[in-house]
Parts: structure tokens; C-alpha cells; sequence
């Protein structure tokens, strides 16, 4: 019989649910998912059923060889100053004395780019040239001039743009002998190269968008609305993992947390934040003498927040994912607001919080803290 001959299903409340008609059954069949999703079986070409990890996990291999992580790949577009303050991961390149450097292993705070086993020096500081030492008008149409060491080079002027300069092109690999024939030779290849680069960048940057939607992982929690209960249900790669905190007043206890080590948990950073500004991590040289408002730094993530009326769903994940808002890098105080001497407020160890304020004192002493 044909399919609009069949009676389509429903569910226990008269509603049609999802389905697909089967040929071969002759009658419709529900249509199994998850998350709005259709579930999908791939079979091998002997017929038999392929598990998700036998078809994605050599897609990510072979992307990891090609790009890296979507991480990795932000790590390097970083190209900046070398700052002894600040922690490098793999991917960066730094400058310093003169020469470039690209972190091949994520180096200690403070390590000088010069260390080899964390940089690899990848553009080093020429030589200080002698520059040109005499020019000579020959009365010809050309010039001689004097450079270097004692070379010399004879310009042929065209108007007034000395467009005849004579080279070596022995080992360029370029065809001119002259110096603005070369120019124009270099320039084709360069258009040539930059079109074949725009290829590779636009490729990568596909490679790197089906890495983010295939591995990325994805951490949330569900409230029911309207519930008595202050309990909420782990979601997605969340559910199974190990969270214990350290309740202790007196001494620290080493507690088992799998969130420790997972993205953006795993990054934020106890610091502290002095009144001009300065930011001092925990190990860092001069963490232990300054004076400032003691915080916890939370680095940059994305976050989906979601409500269906019955629930509500919040998921956090390191890279950029569909439905996903950025948030941020931002600091949260580590202790409760205590009112110091000059009446300013602060987070500080060993203090007694401020129990009583108004509204409008909390927010103008906030505020007085400075943007960020």
C-alpha cells in the first residue's frame, strides 16, 4: 500500500509524534533522536553498523595533524612583545631583543624566550648594517654608489626614478637582472602565493569550525522552574564528573574535583588586583607582598542559556558552538566586602565582611573600583 494510505502514529494524548514511513514494513515507524536531533546508523560497506567514535575519531586525528585544536588555533594569532608577566601557551610568538620567537611547550611564567626548550627561534636579528659611504654622479645619466664593506652599484636614472639597478641573480631564483625587474617579478609571484594562501586560510578555517562542532565538549546544568528543590541536573558532557569542594575554615584538604582540569575552570587564576591596576598571580613574584583587592580571574567562554517553560538549561563551552553567546574575561572577589580605614571597600583575607550598607553606598563603592 502507499504511504498515504497508512494511518500516521500518535501519542497517548492524540498528538502526532515524529516518524518516517518504512516501505518495507508498510506502515509508519517512530523516528528516534535526541536534543532535536535525528538518530542516524552508518553502515560499513560489509553491512555492518558503525559506532560514532569509528567515524569521527579518525576525522579528528587527521584534523589535528592539519590545524590543531580550535584552542591551539586562536593561541596563534597571538604575536606580540614578550611580557615576563604573563603566561604563554603553545602556538604564541613573542618578540624579543631584536628576534622572533614561536612557544613550542607552554614555558613557566617568566621564562626568557631564549630558552630553547620551550621556544623555537623562528626570525633572528640581523646584523647592524654600514649603510651606504659615498655617492658618486658619474654625468652619464647614472651614479656609482659606495656601501657596505666597499661594494659598489651603479643606478641608471629613468626621469627620476632609478629604475636600472644592476644584481647578482645568481642565487635568487629570479629571472631580472635588474633590481626593479625583479621587483615587478616578485610582486607576481607574491599575488600568485597570497590567492593559494587565501585557499589554505579558507580551508583551515572549515577544518577548524567541523573540529569545534565534533570534539568540542559541552558542560550544563537544568533547573526545573517553580521546584522546591534547590538540587539541579547535570547535562551533556557534565553528567558522571566528580565536583567536591573544600568547606574547610581552618586548613586546606585536597579534594577530588574532575572540573579542575576542564576548560574554562581549569584557567581561572587567584590573583590580586592593586589599586592602579597591576594584576599579580598566585606564584608570581610579587604576589606575596601586594596589597589590592584579592580576586579570582574567570577567562573568556560561551554560554547558552536556555528556558521551555518546564525547564530551565545552562550549558558553558570553551569554543564558540551554535546558540552559544561569548562572556568575557572577568574577576569575582574571593572574600566578602570589608570596609577599610578610608571607608573604600575591599576583598581581603582576614577581615570582618560589612554587614550593613545601603544600596546606593555598595553600588557608588563599587563603582569606584573603575570599569572592568
Amino acid at each position: 500500500m502507499a504511504y498515504n494510505n497508512k494511518e500516521v502514529l500518535k501519542d497517548v494524548n492524540g498528538n502526532t509524534i515524529p516518524q518516517y514511513y518504512n516501505p518495507t514494513t508498510d506502515s509508519y515507524e517512530p523516528l528516534e533522536g535526541k536534543d532535536g536531533s535525528n538518530k542516524v546508523i552508518i553502515f560499513d560497506a560489509n553491512g555492518s553498523e558503525l559506532v560514532s567514535t569509528q567515524v569521527v575519531q579518525p576525522i579528528i586525528d587527521k584534523l589535528d595533524q592539519l590545524t590543531g585544536t580550535a584552542l591551539a588555533e586562536e593561541n596563534r594569532k597571538v604575536f606580540e612583545g614578550f611580557d615576563p608577566l604573563k603566561q604563554y601557551y603553545l602556538g604564541n610568538k613573542v618578540a624579543y631583543e631584536g628576534s622572533s620567537y614561536y612557544v613550542i611547550v607552554e614555558p613557566p611564567i617568566g621564562t626568557l624566550p631564549t630558552n630553547t626548550g620551550y621556544f623555537l627561534l623562528i626570525a633572528e636579528k640581523g646584523d647592524t648594517g654600514n649603510g651606504i659611504t659615498n655617492i658618486v654622479d658619474n654625468l652619464d645619466g647614472t651614479i656609482t654608489i659606495t656601501y657596505g664593506e666597499g661594494q659598489t652599484v651603479v643606478v641608471e636614472f629613468i626621469g627620476n626614478i632609478a629604475s636600472n639597478i644592476s644584481y647578482n641573480n645568481a642565487t635568487s631564483g629570479l629571472v631580472s637582472n635588474t633590481v626593479q625587474g625583479a621587483i615587478d617579478e616578485v610582486n607576481t609571484n607574491l599575488v600568485a602565493h597570497q590567492a593559494d594562501i587565501v585557499t589554505d586560510v579558507e580551508g583551515i578555517d572549515a577544518r577548524v569550525s567541523i573540529l569545534e562542532t565534533i570534539s568540542a565538549k559541552t558542560y550544563g546544568v537544568r533547573r526545573v522552574l517553580d521546584a522546591t528543590s534547590s538540587t539541579l541536573q547535570r547535562l551533556g558532557d557534565a553528567v558522571g564528573l566528580v565536583a567536591n569542594a573544600d568547606n574547610s575554615n581552618v586548613a586546606h584538604n585536597a579534594v577530588v574535583n574532575d572540573f579542575d582540569s576542564i576548560y574554562p575552570w581549569s584557567h581561572m587564576r587567584p590573583c590580586i588586583i592593586t589599586d592602579n591596576g597591576k594584576i599579580y598571580y598566585e606564584g608570581e613574584p610579587g604576589y606575596s607582598t601586594a596589597i589590592g583587592d584579592w580576586m579570582i580571574e574567570v577567562p573568556e567562554f560561551h554560554i547558552k542559556h536556555t528556558r521551555d517553560g518546564v525547564n530551565e538549561d545552562i550549558y558553558v563551552s570553551g569554543p564558540q558552538m551554535p546558540g552559544y553567546i561569548k562572556t568575557d574575561k572577568f574577576y569575582v572577589a574571593r572574600f566578602k566586602t570589608t570596609e577599610l580605614a578610608d571607608a573604600s571597600h575591599a576583598s581581603r583575607p582576614e577581615t570582618f565582611p560589612k554587614v550593613v550598607i545601603g544600596r546606593t553606598d555598595f553600588r557608588t563603592n563599587a563603582q569606584a573600583k573603575g570599569t572592568g
